[in-house]
């Protein structure tokens, strides 16, 4: 993946931490190594961002709203996001003025903060940055995508509430289920398909560790003394990315609490999990979309 960074003189160091901490597959253009001597400035910028960028991240502070060159590449990349069809600038904010002062219509866009510019703040700016940029490649490169975004939000929203009735009453009665409640092959694949990609990497790789090519891998006093899951997977026409997980104690806080995926004794690894295992490796990779889960480990 190619991205831009507009930003103004003064920010440059921050620029260049943020490229630093960003995962190898993420490039950044930078204007003093890909310029040559000689070329014209205004000719080679908007070539990059029009022709070799995937998005442009604009970093919104007090210097970059006085700049015309932001502005000028502000408006390049607007102009490229309209024939394209799809998001492409993505903002990041400095602090909370400078916003007031872009023009209108772009105020109305989330925005990434990035205003703690200590080293461990940079840092976690950075892995959230990767993650936006994950979440934006895998809705634009995945197969079979629905075009009408407004269509789309209100299914996937009322498919989520179904998800989120549907799996607690699963998680909750496995020990007498019924029809209604039993964990079918098809109630799983529903479940699966409703999730959003950071969580289908989470609960896959989680499956890895317990049940397929990694659970002989980690001791339980590692599981015990970790606060980071670091995964490495890979997905179709994507490419190969890295995603931190917070561990602490409890691996599905997160993708519990959003999708109420179980309670109890009866929590997500020891229904859900166990019935990806029984899934064949095909089934498996068919149910995932490709995700392929390449390396998992721990970190303190």
């Amino acid at each position: 993946m190619r991205i831009f960074f507009s930003h103004s003189s003064r920010d440059k160091p921050l620029i260049r931490e943020i490229q630093g901490n960003l995962p190898q597959h993420v490039r950044a253009w930078i204007d003093e190594r890909e310029l040559l001597v000689g070329e014209d400035l205004k000719t080679s910028i908007r070539h990059a961002i029009t022709l070799e960028s995937d998005f442009v991240i604009i970093v919104i502070g007090p210097e970059a709203v006085r700049s015309k060159w932001v502005r000028r590449e502000l408006k390049w990349a607007l102009e490229r996001e309209r024939q394209i069809g799809r998001v492409f600038v993505l903002p990041v904010l400095l602090d909370k003025d400078s916003w007031g002062q872009l023009p209108k219509e772009f105020q109305e866009r989330r925005y990434l903060p990035c205003t703690d510019l200590t080293e461990p703040g940079v840092k976690e700016f950075s892995k959230r940055l990767a993650d936006e940029l994950f979440a934006w490649v895998s809705r634009y490169s995945l197969p079979n995508r629905r075009k009408d975004s407004a269509f789309e939000q209100v299914d996937v929203m009322r498919r989520r509430a179904r998800v989120r009735k549907l799996a607690q009453l699963i998680a909750d009665d496995q020990e007498n289920a019924t029809d209604d409640t039993r964990l079918t092959k098809e109630r799983l694949e529903f479940i699966v398909s409703s999730l959003d990609w950071q969580r289908k990497v989470e609960l896959l790789s989680l499956y890895e560790m317990q049940y397929g090519r990694f659970r002989r891998k980690f001791m339980e006093q590692d599981l015990e003394r970790s606060s980071v899951l670091r995964i490495e997977f890979r997905l179709p026409d994507v490419g190969e990315w890295t995603h931190d997980v917070d561990w602490v104690g409890n691996s599905f806080a997160e993708l519990r609490q959003e999708y109420g995926l179980g309670r109890g004794k009866y929590d997500v690894r020891n229904v859900f999990l166990e019935a990806i295992g029984r899934l064949s490796k095909v089934e498996r990779r068919k149910m995932f979309s490709g995700l392929e889960i390449i390396n998992c480990s721990l970190e303190r």
